[in-house]
């Protein structure tokens, strides 16, 4: 975690982590409602989740996984 939260700091990307109590008071909502998917009411969670989705319907490489994580150097070109 200190390597990504180092480079998204020198990126200008904020890293916020969110307290347990939230995570578990999420959890514990969607076991109580029955939801088979948890997770936290964001767009860009949301954004993430629809370009994996059209990337594995589609069956191409996750190459949104390069945009969505600036951890992620570009793949080098085939020659």
């Amino acid at each position: 975690m200190g390597a990504y939260r180092a480079k998204m700091e020198e990126l200008g990307q904020p890293v916020v982590i969110a307290p347990l109590s939230e995570v578990a008071d999420i959890c514990f909502e969607g076991i109580r409602n029955d939801t088979f998917w948890i997770t936290a009411p964001s767009e860009p969670q949301q954004e993430k989740i629809r370009a994996r989705a059209e990337s594995q319907v589609a069956m191409t490489a996750p190459e949104y996984l390069l945009e969505a994580h600036m951890m992620a150097a570009k793949p080098a070109a085939r020659g």
